[in-house]
């Protein structure tokens, strides 16, 4: 049951953060964003990136996130904060669209589908539709919440 669970989670667990990234934004709780996106930078570089790209990579957005919050710019803050839910919402339905093609071309090759097909006998196919449906929904509950 335990991997089952770790299977499922990812593609839900990306969409549900693009929703609860957006849901701040509108609410204007720019603070609890740049904290959360910083938290995640200091938590990578302290606990899995290892190889110098990663690390630069990791201090470069956290200083740009540093300095788009010292500079206090409402609209700055907006914008940037806009781009990156902009980014988390596309990747959670590209991630999700790629793993369904590929569960349709390429079952027994399919990432977590193939692992869920394996644990829980039901087609790869269905697993990657139900990650895309998924996907597809969160992004409409988005746009609802936006506009």
């Amino acid at each position: 049951m335990p991997r089952v669970i770790i299977a499922l989670a990812g593609y839900p667990f990306s969409s549900a953060m693009a929703y609860l990234f957006f849901y701040l934004l509108v609410h204007h709780h720019y603070d609890w964003l740049f904290y959360g996106l910083g938290s995640v930078v200091v938590i990578n570089l302290l606990l899995w990136v290892r190889n110098g790209y990663g690390i630069v990579w990791l201090f470069s957005i956290g200083l740009i996130l540093g300095g788009i919050y010292y500079l206090q710019d409402p609209q700055l803050m907006r914008y940037s904060m806009m781009f990156v839910g902009a980014l988390l919402l596309v990747e959670s339905l590209f991630s999700a669209f790629i793993i369904f093609v590929l569960s349709i071309k390429y079952p027994n090759d399919a990432g977590d589908a193939t692992s869920l097909k394996q644990l829980t006998h039901l087609s790869a196919r269905f697993w990657g539709l139900l990650f895309f449906a998924q996907a597809v929904y969160v992004a409409y509950l988005i746009f609802h919440l936006i506009y």
